[in-house]
């Protein structure tokens, strides 16, 4: 396993969801290293991904390392859902606040507009009643 700040995704170089049992991991193993296996003769790159997949299924294959490895994987995972979470809320509510000073600004103008219109009618009701 890698250090903390870059967590290798063994799931997803065994191309398996985090609830696979050991049994879709075997086979998942299985059936990646013969595909592996014979594209290894014909492209380098193979060679790369099969020590990978060799290094993905020495931790899911063996339930008390990947006990392990999930505890620090599944936590990364939820800490960067949860900071993404966050980003949107923060972002929907930035957008909200901006929506409502337009609106604000909108009604200003029109109050303003209603007011210079209406001068008139405004300084005859003021002087009307005394101002």
């Amino acid at each position: 396993m890698a250090n903390d700040t870059h967590i290798v995704d063994y799931y997803a170089v065994m191309n398996l969801p985090t609830s696979a049992d050991l049994a879709g991991v075997d086979n998942a193993y299985a059936r990646l290293s013969s595909e592996l296996a014979h594209l290894g003769n014909v492209d380098g790159a193979a060679a790369t991904a099969l020590k990978r997949l060799n290094e993905a299924y020495g931790v899911l294959g063996r339930p008390e390392r990947r006990r392990k490895y999930d505890e620090v994987f599944l936590a990364r995972q939820k800490e960067l859902e949860l900071k993404a979470a966050r980003a949107a809320f923060r972002r929907t509510a930035m957008m909200q606040w901006f929506v409502i000073g337009a609106l604000g600004a909108v009604l200003v103008t029109q109050g303003i507009f209603l007011a210079y219109i209406g001068r008139d009618e405004i300084s005859s009701f003021l002087s009307s009643i005394g101002f």
